[in-house]
């Protein structure tokens, strides 16, 4: 390896050691304080707390439409039982009111998986056309434009939507600036071309694991993923391809985009805090220490801690941090 190789190399693995994912949170105020308190330079808005409500109401307008649909069945069914002109003009009456009822459900589902398909398409971190980091403006106004549309939706759960949507849209892409700076050093390494193509590829691989797919949409999927790894083969070669897709790999892994920080630490304490009439600061404190030492039993992050995980190494026992006597073993 030549100085200037060695040179690109210490610079990529100093860039993708410091690199941490911006914390992610709900638009709570207590804490946008807490990481304003922290002097935590960027903080973006959790998708999570966007995307569940989003594709929750996709599925129950989803049900509310097959539940229409089925009633106009059942509608039909008894107009056939009927043998009365006058049963039979009832039926047909009520079968109609239920088709127009149902066509409006179909139509309001139809309408709003669109909507929500658009917001999820947000959701990536790479343009899945020219392989460069999402334009956090342009995201944040295509969010802002279905904002605009559920304006006019009736609901409560359309004007919180919306609300989100309008007012707290930029947040969602905080990350962005943090992330395009990682990514630089491997830029200036390999060349915007080849990485162009790798994170293509890495975001096609992503989109396929996060929603079940159609087999129609599986087999679209792996024609683009074809595609990109053709185009990375030709710009970097079979020699240097998996060298490039293991750094890349590394920084794209670590913008970590689901319930994160205080939201994690929360579902864990809230039982807990529940059971007690009342707290203290040193029960938190010592569940706070508790939290950042005990290693994660599943999952890609099994057998380290939260602290391992940023880079702090402890004893064996962590309970000897407490001034407490190391375990025994029997």
């Amino acid at each position: 390896m030549h100085l200037s190789e060695l040179d690109h190399a210490i610079a990529i693995t100093q860039a993708v050691s410091h690199w941490r994912a911006p914390p992610a949170s709900d638009a709570g105020t207590g804490l946008a304080a807490g990481v304003k308190l922290a002097q935590v330079e960027h903080h973006q808005l959790d998708w999570d707390h966007l995307l569940r409500p989003v594709w929750g109401q996709v599925a129950r307008l989803e049900d509310q439409a097959y539940a229409a649909l089925e009633a106009c069945e059942a509608r039909a069914a008894q107009f056939e039982q009927a043998k009365t002109t006058k049963r039979l003009a009832q039926h047909l009456a009520a079968w109609e009111r239920l088709t127009a009822e149902a066509q409006v459900k179909v139509d309001r589902y139809d309408q709003f998986r669109q909507l929500a398909t658009q917001i999820d398409a947000e959701f990536g971190l790479i343009e899945p056309q020219t392989g460069d980091v999402r334009d956090p403006q342009q995201g944040t106004e295509n969010l802002r434009q279905v904002g605009c549309q559920l304006q006019n939706w009736a609901g409560g759960i359309y004007t919180k939507l919306s609300g989100y949507l309008v007012n707290l849209a930029a947040g969602w892409f905080s990350y962005i600036p943090v992330l395009a700076q990682a990514l630089q050093p491997l830029e200036t390494r390999w060349g915007k071309p080849a990485l162009q193509a790798v994170c293509r590829l890495w975001q096609c691989e992503a989109d396929a694991k996060r929603h079940p797919r159609t087999w129609p949409e599986r087999q679209q999927l792996q024609r683009q993923w074809e595609a990109h790894l053709d185009a990375a083969v030709a710009v970097l070669g079979l020699d240097y391809l998996s060298q490039v897709w293991a750094e890349a790999t590394q920084v794209l892994e670590r913008a970590w985009r689901g319930s994160m920080l205080a939201e994690c630490v929360n579902s864990l304490l809230r039982p807990r805090l529940q059971g007690r009439k009342h707290t203290d600061q040193g029960c938190l404190e010592l569940f706070r220490f508790l939290h950042n030492v005990h290693p994660f039993q599943r999952g890609k992050r099994a057998g380290h801690s939260p602290a391992q995980l940023v880079g702090l190494e402890g004893p064996d026992d962590p309970f000897t941090l407490l001034n407490l006597q190391p375990k025994v073993s029997i």
